[in-house]
């Protein structure tokens, strides 16, 4: 363990990547994740922007106006 250092510090970060993983849920919107909402039933996306057709995906700025859960606004750009 002396001659490689980094084992302290990856084993401690992948310990927390499985906490943090675990305890929020995930949640698939087109091509991008949010780990914020469990379920679309809610809140609400609003859409800024109209979509741009780029490499077969839709680029487009969105922001979340209303959470039943009480959570913050969350922008999300996809």
């Amino acid at each position: 363990m002396k001659k490689r250092p980094i084992l302290f510090v990856l084993i401690p970060l992948c310990f927390l990547i499985i906490i943090w993983e675990s305890f929020l849920p995930l949640v698939f919107v087109r091509n991008h994740y949010s780990k914020h909402y469990a379920n679309g039933s809610g809140y609400q996306i609003l859409i800024k922007s109209d979509g741009e057709l780029r490499d077969k995906t839709i680029k487009y700025k969105g922001e979340i106006i209303r959470c039943d859960n009480g959570n913050l606004r969350h922008i999300t750009e996809g």
